[in-house]
């Protein structure tokens, strides 16, 4: 009788097999990898998290609808060293070129689901479009002398 010795996927595993789904814009792919209690934040673009599978292929379905297969996910670079969360360096290309202020660096933690490695929180980080420099530093500054006056 044969056994089964198969290494089950890795957070890193995963991670990749999404990002190639999210880059054919295959949605039924996706929202198999997905958790129904999700929590996803993307901090460049919502205040709030997106809580559920449903919000957050809401999200991907209209990023989808406007950029279709045209903006395609590079990953530069990849955590492997854990079995359950990983994190990646990211940016976008089209036809095969890079996409301004589009870096980004992504946080994923999946968990055993009946088998299956579902996302259960992401987290999204993507450069900013205006650069601060030093001007940022001053600007933080300026937000801590206000807070500790009161």
């Amino acid at each position: 009788m044969a056994t089964d010795h198969a290494k089950p996927p890795s957070a890193s595993d995963a991670v990749l097999e999404m990002y190639a789904a999210i880059n054919r814009a295959d949605s039924a792919a996706v929202a198999e990898m997905i958790a129904e209690d999700v929590v996803y934040e993307d901090l460049h673009i919502f205040e709030e998290p997106m809580r559920g599978r449903a919000e957050v292929m809401n999200f991907l379905n209209k990023f989808w609808e406007n950029c279709g297969t045209k903006l395609n996910f590079i990953l530069d670079g990849i955590t492997t060293n854990d079995p359950t969360c990983c994190g990646i360096m990211w940016h976008m290309e089209h036809k095969g070129d890079h996409f301004p202020c589009s870096k980004g660096c992504s946080f994923y933690k999946f968990e055993n689901r009946n088998g299956k490695l579902k996302l259960v929180y992401g987290r999204d980080v993507m450069e900013p479009v205006h650069k601060h420099g030093l001007g940022g530093l001053e600007a933080i500054k300026g937000v801590l002398d206000r807070h500790e006056s009161c």
